[in-house]
């Protein structure tokens, strides 16, 4: 199976495995308005075809595997984006964390600050408020 996780800021990996994950996709977003009414204009790129610079889904999908069309992967993703959207809405930030959480390749990796106390870390978890 493939697998797919969300690199912090705006990175999506793909690979076999956690130790094989590779860039083949990003997404950018922009917030604004108030907060009770805000929008978000969101751009997503996804290398579907063409495996360079890194990898892209045809590339690590299995040869058993039928390639999906991109019209297909657009109607997935649009479909995603749209329960994650109602779910946002209805029930906040906090029920998607643990979620997104499983997606993000950073957790219990061990990073390096750079401010004035340049230390060690081991990044935990998300917040349950994206402005915590």
């Amino acid at each position: 199976p493939v697998h797919i996780k969300i690199k912090w800021p705006n990175d999506i990996l793909i690979g076999k495995d956690d130790k094989s994950m590779q860039k083949f996709g990003g997404i950018l977003c922009e917030a604004f308005g108030s907060m009770d009414d805000f929008q978000v204009i969101l751009g997503v790129g996804i290398n579907i075809g063409n495996p360079f610079p890194t990898t892209c889904l045809y590339s690590e999908m299995s040869k058993a595997d039928t390639k999906p069309s991109r019209e297909l992967i657009l109607a997935q993703i649009v479909a995603s984006l749209s329960s994650f959207m109602d779910r946002l809405m209805e029930y906040s930030w906090a029920s998607l964390v643990d979620e997104y959480t499983q997606m993000w390749v950073h957790s219990n990796q061990k990073v390096f600050v750079e401010d004035a106390a340049k230390a060690d870390a081991t990044t935990a978890a998300l917040p349950s408020s994206p402005l915590q």
